[in-house]
């Protein structure tokens, strides 16, 4: 039934895991849920004890191979090498073994074992193109079916299409649902748009969740509203990032509403602490579709050991693309579907974690229509930022 596939995924405050059991020995492993990437990898135990540096063995667990009667490598002829957007890197090699996520059987998963990493073990959940076989600079790159298309492959799924509920930053966890969509987690209306594909040149259909962003705003705790551009821009919906980030001048102005600076010692956004209703009240405003979006001011105020002065979780980037991690996707419910190459979005219902109306998707979303603005979407990338506009 559609229930079995809904996994348990934990805050763990900066990321989002998902346990795993991996091998005939039944191996407890934990790994960062993540929309950015493709592959699932985790750090390997070997014999000659070339294990992660700097890695977070003990919280996420690690994989020994000759421990399991079930591993098989795969692939030898290709090594396993990814690298993230944050300079993180995992090397090793490709394997398969039993592996049951959520008490959901997925052998013959292929993954990547790593001898050296910087970073600890991920579940990518992205497109196939996006795999790190397949983006790799070698003669013999290949694509397989990662999770998401495995559980379509073996039939437990009907669609390659999955549902995303981080819940509220305060709660200890949320839900990841394949093969389904549970109506009690989103308020409001469900709208559909496109994925864009901003790397057009190279593929033919997108290869990860970029989507357009066609505006930004405020609203104060007042209720007094302020746009701040409504230059469309690509945005990457990645819960495997924790912050937002965003091109220079619009976080600049993200940060002036609500009176941060930048900290050159710090290398973020600082300001006095606002009170308690004003971070709860106040939202900054993201609008896709032609349908706007409120994430509370209160996602984005990180405490320091300073008790009058916060951090503002966003981060300035040099590049006219946005990339929207945990702290703006949990206040959002996301339907991602990779066979249409589309999006669904709604707000998302903290009261509705611990409720359940869980409806299979077959084709189309149960309940999603078109937002009224989804063909309206980012072509080219823009040299500067016009700022104004009204996107209320």
């Amino acid at each position: 039934t559609s229930d079995t596939l809904k996994f348990v995924i934990d805050n763990e405050q900066s990321y989002y895991s998902v346990d795993l059991i991996m091998g005939s020995n039944n191996q407890e492993l934990s790994v960062l849920l993540d929309t950015g990437s493709s592959d699932l990898w985790v750090l390997g135990a070997t014999s000659d004890n070339v294990t992660a540096f700097e890695a977070n063995c003990e919280t996420f667990g690690v994989f020994t191979p000759s421990d399991s009667i079930t591993f098989e490598k795969n692939h030898t002829d290709a090594e396993f090498f990814i690298q993230y957007g944050d300079g993180t890197f995992a090397e090793g090699y490709w394997g398969s073994d039993q592996l049951t996520i959520n008490g959901v059987a997925v052998d013959g998963l292929l993954f990547g074992v790593a001898n050296m990493s910087n970073s600890s073990n991920v579940l990518g959940i992205s497109f196939p193109y996006l795999e790190s076989s397949y983006q790799s600079s070698s003669s013999d790159s290949f694509t397989y079916s990662n999770l998401p298309q495995l559980l379509k492959d073996t039939g437990l799924i009907q669609k390659v299409v999955y549902s995303l509920f981080l819940n509220s930053l305060e709660a200890s966890s949320g839900d990841l649902l394949f093969g389904a969509l549970d109506t009690s987690k989103y308020t409001g209306s469900l709208y559909t748009i496109p994925l864009i594909n901003i790397y057009s040149a190279y593929y033919s259909n997108p290869i990860e969740f970029d989507i357009t962003l066609q505006g930004s705003g405020y609203v104060s705790s007042s209720g007094k509203t302020t746009t701040f551009s409504t230059q469309y821009l690509p945005a990457l919906l990645d819960s495997g990032t924790t912050l937002l980030y965003l091109p220079t001048t619009l976080a600049t102005i993200f940060a002036s509403a609500v009176g941060a600076k930048w900290d050159t010692s710090l290398q973020y956004f600082t300001m006095s602490c606002p009170s308690t209703s004003t971070a709860d009240n106040a939202a900054y405003v993201f609008q896709f579709g032609g349908i706007n979006y409120y994430v509370p001011l209160a996602n984005y105020i990180l405490e320091t050991s300073d008790s009058s002065i916060c951090v503002l979780g966003i981060q300035p980037q040099s590049s006219q693309y946005c990339i929207l991690g945990d702290n703006t996707l949990s206040a959002l419910y996301i339907v991602y579907d990779l066979e249409d190459y589309e999006v669904a979005i709604a707000q998302a219902n903290y009261a509705g974690a611990t409720d359940s109306d869980i409806k299979e998707i077959t084709s189309t979303i149960p309940g999603a229509t078109s937002a009224p603005s989804y063909s309206s979407t980012w072509t080219a990338t823009v040299s500067t930022i016009t700022t104004g506009g009204d996107i209320f």
